[in-house]
Protein backbone atom coordinates (compact mmCIF):
# COMPACT_ATOMS: atom_id res chain seq x y z
CA UNK A 1 0.00 0.00 0.00
CA UNK A 2 1.33 3.44 -0.94
CA UNK A 3 2.00 5.94 1.82
CA UNK A 4 2.20 9.72 2.03
CA UNK A 5 4.79 11.28 4.30
CA UNK A 6 3.41 14.43 5.92
CA UNK A 7 5.90 16.19 8.18
CA UNK A 8 7.52 12.89 9.09
CA UNK A 9 4.30 10.93 9.71
CA UNK A 10 3.38 8.23 7.20
CA UNK A 11 -0.29 8.02 6.23
CA UNK A 12 -1.61 5.18 4.10
CA UNK A 13 -3.25 6.02 0.79
CA UNK A 14 -6.44 4.14 1.51
CA UNK A 15 -10.09 4.74 0.75
CA UNK A 16 -12.91 4.03 3.17
CA UNK A 17 -13.77 0.78 1.38
CA UNK A 18 -10.12 -0.15 1.20
CA UNK A 19 -9.74 0.36 4.94
CA UNK A 20 -12.66 -1.98 5.65
CA UNK A 21 -11.10 -4.65 3.45
CA UNK A 22 -7.69 -4.22 5.06
CA UNK A 23 -9.25 -4.57 8.49
CA UNK A 24 -11.02 -7.73 7.33
CA UNK A 25 -7.64 -9.08 6.20
CA UNK A 26 -6.12 -8.26 9.59
CA UNK A 27 -8.88 -10.20 11.33
CA UNK A 28 -8.34 -13.17 9.05
CA UNK A 29 -4.64 -13.02 9.88
CA UNK A 30 -5.43 -13.21 13.59
CA UNK A 31 -2.37 -11.42 14.99
CA UNK A 32 -2.78 -8.08 16.85
CA UNK A 33 -2.92 -4.99 14.65
CA UNK A 34 -3.18 -1.32 15.56
CA UNK A 35 -5.01 1.25 13.43
CA UNK A 36 -4.48 4.97 13.96
CA UNK A 37 -6.80 7.66 12.60
CA UNK A 38 -4.33 10.41 11.77
CA UNK A 39 -5.48 14.03 11.71
CA UNK A 40 -3.56 17.36 11.70
CA UNK A 41 -3.42 17.43 15.50
CA UNK A 42 -1.73 14.02 15.50
CA UNK A 43 0.89 15.22 13.06
CA UNK A 44 1.60 18.43 14.94
CA UNK A 45 1.90 16.57 18.24
CA UNK A 46 4.30 14.12 16.62
CA UNK A 47 6.66 17.01 15.79
CA UNK A 48 7.66 17.31 19.46
CA UNK A 49 6.41 14.07 21.01
CA UNK A 50 8.78 11.33 19.85
CA UNK A 51 6.96 8.58 21.72
CA UNK A 52 3.70 9.45 20.00
CA UNK A 53 5.42 9.67 16.62
CA UNK A 54 6.79 6.16 17.21
CA UNK A 55 3.26 4.88 17.91
CA UNK A 56 2.01 6.38 14.65
CA UNK A 57 4.91 5.06 12.59
CA UNK A 58 4.61 1.55 14.02
CA UNK A 59 0.84 1.26 13.48
CA UNK A 60 -0.26 -1.37 10.98
CA UNK A 61 -2.64 1.04 9.25
CA UNK A 62 -2.70 4.84 9.41
CA UNK A 63 -5.88 6.22 7.86
CA UNK A 64 -6.35 9.90 6.89
CA UNK A 65 -8.88 11.26 9.38
CA UNK A 66 -8.96 14.89 8.32
CA UNK A 67 -9.50 16.99 5.22
CA UNK A 68 -6.30 18.84 6.07
CA UNK A 69 -4.29 15.74 5.28
CA UNK A 70 -5.78 15.47 1.79
CA UNK A 71 -4.92 19.14 1.18
CA UNK A 72 -1.40 18.67 2.56
CA UNK A 73 -0.74 15.64 0.33
CA UNK A 74 -1.69 17.69 -2.74
CA UNK A 75 0.51 20.60 -1.72
CA UNK A 76 3.48 18.33 -1.11
CA UNK A 77 2.95 16.59 -4.46
CA UNK A 78 2.93 19.91 -6.31
CA UNK A 79 6.15 20.97 -4.63
CA UNK A 80 7.98 17.83 -5.68
CA UNK A 81 10.55 18.14 -8.50
CA UNK A 82 8.76 18.16 -11.85
CA UNK A 83 10.31 14.86 -12.95
CA UNK A 84 9.03 13.16 -9.79
CA UNK A 85 5.53 14.59 -9.61
CA UNK A 86 3.96 11.74 -11.53
CA UNK A 87 5.21 9.37 -8.84
CA UNK A 88 3.99 11.40 -5.88
CA UNK A 89 1.11 9.85 -3.98
CA UNK A 90 -1.82 11.93 -2.79
CA UNK A 91 -4.60 11.08 -0.38
CA UNK A 92 -8.05 10.95 -1.91
CA UNK A 93 -10.62 10.27 0.81
CA UNK A 94 -11.15 10.86 4.52
CA UNK A 95 -11.42 7.74 6.64
CA UNK A 96 -12.67 8.71 10.09
CA UNK A 97 -12.99 6.60 13.19
CA UNK A 98 -16.52 7.93 13.62
CA UNK A 99 -17.52 6.48 10.24
CA UNK A 100 -15.54 3.27 10.58
CA UNK A 101 -17.33 2.19 13.77
CA UNK A 102 -20.85 1.73 12.30
CA UNK A 103 -19.50 0.41 9.01
CA UNK A 104 -17.43 -2.22 10.77
CA UNK A 105 -20.38 -3.10 13.00
CA UNK A 106 -22.45 -3.82 9.89
CA UNK A 107 -19.66 -5.97 8.47
CA UNK A 108 -19.20 -7.69 11.83
CA UNK A 109 -22.85 -8.74 11.95
CA UNK A 110 -22.41 -10.46 8.60
CA UNK A 111 -19.03 -12.01 9.38
CA UNK A 112 -19.73 -12.98 12.99
CA UNK A 113 -16.93 -10.81 14.40
CA UNK A 114 -17.04 -9.99 18.11
CA UNK A 115 -16.79 -6.32 19.18
CA UNK A 116 -15.62 -4.68 22.40
CA UNK A 117 -16.24 -0.99 23.14
CA UNK A 118 -13.91 0.71 25.63
CA UNK A 119 -13.92 4.36 26.69
CA UNK A 120 -16.16 7.39 26.63
CA UNK A 121 -17.86 8.90 29.66
CA UNK A 122 -19.79 6.85 32.25
CA UNK A 123 -22.34 4.67 30.47
CA UNK A 124 -21.56 6.03 27.00
CA UNK A 125 -19.98 2.84 25.64
CA UNK A 126 -22.95 0.79 26.91
CA UNK A 127 -25.41 3.16 25.20
CA UNK A 128 -23.39 3.01 21.99
CA UNK A 129 -23.55 -0.79 22.17
CA UNK A 130 -27.33 -0.66 22.56
CA UNK A 131 -27.66 1.56 19.50
CA UNK A 132 -25.44 -0.73 17.43
CA UNK A 133 -27.50 -3.75 18.50
CA UNK A 134 -30.69 -1.92 17.61
CA UNK A 135 -29.45 -1.50 14.04
CA UNK A 136 -27.71 -4.88 13.88
CA UNK A 137 -29.64 -7.39 16.03
CA UNK A 138 -27.27 -10.29 15.31
CA UNK A 139 -24.15 -8.27 16.14
CA UNK A 140 -21.95 -9.85 18.83
CA UNK A 141 -20.84 -7.19 21.32
CA UNK A 142 -18.87 -8.95 24.04
CA UNK A 143 -18.09 -5.91 26.18
CA UNK A 144 -18.84 -2.20 26.58
CA UNK A 145 -17.38 -0.10 29.38
CA UNK A 146 -15.91 3.32 30.07
CA UNK A 147 -12.65 1.87 31.36
CA UNK A 148 -10.03 3.56 33.55
CA UNK A 149 -8.90 7.18 33.58
CA UNK A 150 -5.55 7.51 31.84
CA UNK A 151 -2.89 10.18 31.51
CA UNK A 152 -1.67 11.31 28.08
CA UNK A 153 0.98 8.59 28.08
CA UNK A 154 -1.72 5.91 28.32
CA UNK A 155 -1.05 4.99 31.95
CA UNK A 156 -3.62 5.02 34.80
CA UNK A 157 -3.67 8.26 36.77
CA UNK A 158 -3.85 6.60 40.22
CA UNK A 159 -3.62 3.26 42.00
CA UNK A 160 -7.41 2.95 41.96
CA UNK A 161 -7.46 3.50 38.21
CA UNK A 162 -4.62 1.00 37.82
CA UNK A 163 -6.84 -1.62 39.47
CA UNK A 164 -9.67 -0.70 37.07
CA UNK A 165 -7.24 -1.01 34.18
CA UNK A 166 -6.12 -4.49 35.23
CA UNK A 167 -9.75 -5.59 35.52
CA UNK A 168 -10.61 -4.15 32.08
CA UNK A 169 -7.61 -5.84 30.47
CA UNK A 170 -8.67 -9.14 32.02
CA UNK A 171 -12.24 -8.77 30.71
CA UNK A 172 -11.06 -7.94 27.20
CA UNK A 173 -8.63 -10.86 27.18
CA UNK A 174 -11.37 -13.23 28.37
CA UNK A 175 -13.94 -11.92 25.84
CA UNK A 176 -11.57 -12.47 22.89
CA UNK A 177 -13.04 -9.83 20.58
CA UNK A 178 -12.03 -9.51 16.95
CA UNK A 179 -12.33 -5.72 17.11
CA UNK A 180 -11.55 -3.43 20.03
CA UNK A 181 -12.72 0.18 19.69
CA UNK A 182 -11.00 2.51 22.15
CA UNK A 183 -12.46 5.97 22.80
CA UNK A 184 -10.09 7.59 25.30
CA UNK A 185 -9.19 10.43 22.95
CA UNK A 186 -5.74 11.03 21.48
CA UNK A 187 -3.00 10.42 22.39
CA UNK A 188 -4.26 8.28 25.31
CA UNK A 189 -6.12 5.74 23.21
CA UNK A 190 -3.28 5.22 20.73
CA UNK A 191 -0.63 4.86 23.45
CA UNK A 192 -2.91 2.51 25.38
CA UNK A 193 -3.30 0.26 22.35
CA UNK A 194 0.43 0.33 21.58
CA UNK A 195 1.25 -0.51 25.20
CA UNK A 196 -1.15 -3.45 25.56
CA UNK A 197 -1.59 -4.77 22.00
CA UNK A 198 0.61 -7.83 22.50
CA UNK A 199 -0.96 -8.60 25.86
CA UNK A 200 -4.54 -8.34 24.60
CA UNK A 201 -3.90 -10.11 21.29
CA UNK A 202 -7.00 -8.57 19.67
CA UNK A 203 -6.73 -8.84 15.86
CA UNK A 204 -7.77 -5.20 15.30
CA UNK A 205 -7.54 -2.35 17.81
CA UNK A 206 -8.51 1.13 16.73
CA UNK A 207 -8.77 4.48 18.50
CA UNK A 208 -12.04 6.16 17.61
CA UNK A 209 -11.95 9.38 19.64
CA UNK A 210 -15.44 10.82 20.08
CA UNK A 211 -17.23 8.15 18.03
CA UNK A 212 -19.24 6.84 21.02
CA UNK A 213 -20.27 10.38 21.95
CA UNK A 214 -21.44 11.16 18.41
CA UNK A 215 -23.36 7.88 18.16
CA UNK A 216 -25.19 8.40 21.45
CA UNK A 217 -25.82 12.11 21.02
CA UNK A 218 -23.51 13.04 23.90
CA UNK A 219 -21.77 15.27 21.36
CA UNK A 220 -23.06 16.71 18.09
CA UNK A 221 -21.18 15.93 14.92
CA UNK A 222 -20.95 18.60 12.24
CA UNK A 223 -23.78 18.45 9.67
CA UNK A 224 -22.99 16.84 6.33
CA UNK A 225 -22.68 20.20 4.56
CA UNK A 226 -19.94 21.30 6.96
CA UNK A 227 -18.10 18.01 6.39
CA UNK A 228 -18.39 18.27 2.62
CA UNK A 229 -17.01 21.81 2.68
CA UNK A 230 -14.20 20.80 5.09
CA UNK A 231 -15.59 23.16 7.74
CA UNK A 232 -15.94 20.78 10.68
CA UNK A 233 -13.45 22.93 12.54
CA UNK A 234 -15.85 25.89 12.32
CA UNK A 235 -18.72 23.77 13.68
CA UNK A 236 -16.58 22.64 16.61
CA UNK A 237 -15.53 26.21 17.32
CA UNK A 238 -19.15 27.36 17.39
CA UNK A 239 -20.26 24.58 19.74
CA UNK A 240 -17.08 24.24 21.80
CA UNK A 241 -15.15 27.52 21.87
CA UNK A 242 -12.96 26.15 24.67
CA UNK A 243 -11.32 23.93 22.01
CA UNK A 244 -9.80 27.01 20.38
CA UNK A 245 -6.20 25.89 20.91
CA UNK A 246 -6.81 22.51 19.29
CA UNK A 247 -8.67 24.07 16.39
CA UNK A 248 -5.91 26.67 15.98
CA UNK A 249 -3.40 23.82 15.70
CA UNK A 250 -5.43 22.05 13.02
CA UNK A 251 -6.45 25.00 10.83
CA UNK A 252 -3.53 27.42 11.29
CA UNK A 253 -0.37 25.83 12.66
CA UNK A 254 -0.64 22.66 10.56
CA UNK A 255 -1.17 24.40 7.17
CA UNK A 256 1.69 26.80 7.92
CA UNK A 257 3.98 23.90 8.84
CA UNK A 258 3.15 22.17 5.55
CA UNK A 259 3.63 25.32 3.48
CA UNK A 260 6.98 26.16 5.05
CA UNK A 261 8.29 22.61 5.24
CA UNK A 262 11.61 22.35 3.39
CA UNK A 263 11.86 18.58 3.12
Amino acid sequence: MAVVNILGVEVDQVTFTGAIEQISSFIDHGQPHQIVTVNPEFIMRAQHDRAFRKVLLEADLAVPDGAGLIWASRILARRAPRRARHAKVTLTQRVTGTDLLPALAARAEHEGWRLYLLGGGPGVAARAAQILKLHHPKLKIVGAESGPLLSDDGKPISLDQAALLDAALARIHHAKPHLLFVAFGAPKQDRFIARYRNELKVPVMIGVGGAFDFMTGSARRAPALFRILWLEWLWRLILEPWRFNRIWTAVVRFPLAVLFNKD
